[in-house]
C-alpha cells in the first residue's frame, strides 16, 4: 500500500507540474515489490513511472556529476 500512495501522490504531482513521466528515486525501489507496484499503478492512471536500477544511489549521483563539472 505503501507504493501505490507513493505513486498516486507523484503522479497526481506530475500531472499538476505537467510532466510527461515520473522518475522514481530512493531505496524503497530497492524491493522489487515496490518497482512492481509503482509501476502497475502508474499503468493504472496510464502515467509512466520509471523506476531505475540503483534509483537508491541517485543523489550522490547527481552530487558527484556536480562537483566533478566544477
Amino acid at each position: 500500500m505503501v507504493g501505490q500512495v507513493i505513486a498516486t501522490l507523484a503522479i497526481n504531482a506530475g500531472r499538476a507540474a505537467q510532466v510527461e513521466r515520473i522518475v522514481v528515486t530512493g531505496h524503497l525501489t530497492d524491493m522489487a515489490t515496490m518497482r512492481a507496484v509503482m509501476t502497475r499503478v502508474g499503468e493504472f492512471f496510464g502515467f509512466p513511472v520509471e523506476v531505475r536500477a540503483k534509483a537508491g544511489c541517485a543523489t550522490v549521483t547527481g552530487a558527484l556529476l556536480w562537483a566533478l563539472e566544477r
